[in-house]
C-alpha cells in the first residue's frame, strides 16, 4: 500500500490517498474566485448602482461555492476567502438595506447537504466558534461556552 498520509485543515480529517484528501485549494489551484475592479472596490466608495450590481453577482458566486463545498466536497475557495465574499455581502447590505435579495446569503444558512452524510445526534449540544477573525472574538466563544456550561 503506497501512499502517504496527511491531514486536511480544510476538512479536519485525516486522509490516505496518493494525493491527500483532494479538498486542497492548492492542488487544484483557485478557479472559484473572480475578482473584478467593482469587488475590490471599498465599501464605502461604492455607489448605489454599484452596490447593486456587487449584490447581483455575490450571492450566485456564494451559492456556487456552497454547492462545491457542501454538495460536492470540492471547494475552490480557501475558507478565508470563502468568508471575505460573505463579509462583503454584508457589509454592502448594511450600507444598503434596501438593497438586499431574497436570495441573499444572509437570507439562508449554507446549503443542503450531501447525500453521504448521516445523521447523528450528539450527547452534548455542539458549539460553533462561526467566523473568528480576531482575538475578541475566540474570547466571545470562550465565555458563551462557560455560560453554557454553567
Amino acid at each position: 500500500m503506497s501512499g502517504t498520509i496527511s491531514f486536511c485543515p480544510r476538512h479536519a480529517r485525516r486522509s490516505f490517498s496518493e494525493g491527500g484528501c483532494g479538498g486542497s485549494v492548492r492542488e487544484r489551484g483557485r478557479r472559484g474566485l473572480r475578482l473584478t475592479s467593482l469587488s475590490t472596490k471599498p465599501v464605502e466608495k461604492l455607489t448605489p448602482s454599484e452596490a447593486k450590481a456587487e449584490l447581483d453577482r455575490l450571492p450566485r458566486e456564494i451559492a456556487g461555492h456552497d454547492r462545491r463545498y457542501y454538495r460536492e466536497d470540492a471547494p475552490t475557495l480557501l475558507d478565508f476567502e470563502y468568508d471575505e465574499l460573505r463579509k462583503r455581502n454584508a457589509e454592502i447590505e448594511a450600507r444598503f438595506p434596501g438593497l438586499v435579495r431574497p436570495d441573499s446569503p444572509s437570507q439562508r444558512v449554507g446549503a443542503k447537504p450531501s447525500e453521504k452524510f448521516g445523521k447523528v445526534v450528539h450527547r452534548v449540544a455542539m458549539l460553533s466558534l462561526d467566523n473568528a477573525f480576531a482575538d475578541e472574538d475566540v474570547v466571545d466563544f470562550a465565555a458563551r461556552v462557560r455560560r453554557f456550561l454553567a
